[in-house]
């Protein structure tokens, strides 16, 4: 399924945890969050496994002429601290060529520069220190794991305040009607609390019957 996604624009990732509650799959990755609260960032993912470097050191393979328009880059380090795999240059050549936003297991750098930009970036934490000699590509469009869930190419990530959600592919057909249904619900229930309508009233007539557990 390859329709239009620009209604995740306006979803959040506490429906999209619903929706993969409902499916019964683990794709919610909690430890990884925005530079900004009010970043949000939604499309397809594009993978990159890196990895410490070795000694002696392997080549540095780039992976940025490879993203483009509408992408997600999706840096998988295994929750590195010690080297930046993402600060303000790539942030700026990203905004160039229209890469949505990155989401990194690891860490940033130049994060004023990064801030600044505005670009949706989500990652574990910051560091001053560069990733050369530090960080080497060991892959690129190849399966990973980001905060303990998988991510494959082409997943549809959805990321906000609250952390950062992964769709597998696979699932898509199945997953993205119960998400438009979940969103028309969540809206119209906001809808009516609005007009005065009372919560468990509106939450009765507009429930799209999330899981029971609440948090």
């Amino acid at each position: 399924m390859s329709g239009d996604l620009s209604f995740l624009d306006a979803v959040s990732t506490s429906l999209v945890s619903d929706v993969l509650e409902r499916l019964g799959v683990p794709g919610q990755c909690e430890s990884i969050r925005p530079l900004l609260p009010e970043m949000h960032v939604s499309g397809r993912a594009f993978t990159v496994r890196v990895m410490p470097q070795t000694d002696p050191p392997s080549p540095y393979v780039d992976y940025q002429d490879d993203l483009g328009q509408g992408d997600v880059c999706v840096l998988a380090s295994g929750g590195f601290m010690g080297g930046g795999s993402w600060g303000d240059l790539r942030t700026l050549m990203s905004q160039r060529v229209g890469v949505a936003g990155v989401v990194i297991d690891g860490a940033v750098r130049d994060t004023r520069g990064c801030l600044e930009s505005g670009f949706p970036t989500f990652v574990r934490g910051t560091t001053m220190y560069t990733g050369n000699r530090r960080l080497r590509v060991e892959g690129k469009q190849v399966p990973v794991e980001i905060d303990g869930v998988p991510v494959s190419p082409g997943d549809i990530v959805v990321a906000d305040a609250d952390g950062v959600t992964v769709i597998p592919k696979r699932l898509e057909a199945e997953a993205l009607p119960l998400l438009r249904e979940f969103h028309r619900a969540d809206e119209k229930i906001m809808e009516a609390i609005r007009q005065g309508v009372p919560l468990k009233e509106a939450r009765l007539r507009y429930a799209y019957n999330p899981p029971p557990t609440e948090n």
